[in-house]
């Protein structure tokens, strides 16, 4: 493995645990219970990769068959919501967590689309549905999640 593949799988795994703690946050913000967070965490971090992989042509996208992304997102995910009270402490947790996890995502989707032969244009779309796609999900989904999700079931 290269220094840029080692440094590109070191971002992925930085955005998957960045994007996985924002979802679980705002689960625990909606007052979704741990499968909630778990769910929506870990759909926050690997959506934007299924979907740049899908839109490239890879069959079947990475963030489903290679098992340590899903896991690490599911694993972030429980973390992150079961230790939110404590870092809810610190004014813009959620914040950092979108940040850092939109570079990464960035950084990650643009060397996967250079890698496949994209142009600039694809490779600059490919960087940011990778960001994009996992941040505007974890925007949405939310506002209209299953009941089934809501926290009625658990006590905090």
């Amino acid at each position: 493995m290269g220094f840029v593949n080692l440094l590109i799988n070191i971002f992925n795994y930085i955005g998957i645990i960045a994007f996985a703690a924002s979802g679980a946050f705002k689960a625990y913000e909606k007052n979704m219970d741990v499968l909630g967070g778990i769910v929506l965490g870990s759909s926050v971090a690997l959506a934007g990769g299924i979907i740049r992989d899908v839109l490239i042509g890879i069959f079947p996208p990475t963030n489903i068959v290679y098992i340590p992304y899903p896991a690490t997102a599911i694993i972030a995910s429980l973390i992150a919501y079961v230790f939110y009270p404590c870092i809810s402490r610190y004014k813009n947790a959620l914040m950092y967590a979108d940040a850092v996890g939109l570079g990464t995502f960035s950084a990650v989707g643009a060397e996967i689309a250079v890698e496949h032969g994209l142009n600039v244009l694809g490779v600059i779309l490919m960087a940011a549905v990778t960001a994009g796609g996992a941040a505007l999900l974890g925007m949405c989904w939310p506002v209209r999640f299953p009941r089934y999700f809501d926290g009625i079931s658990t006590q905090r």
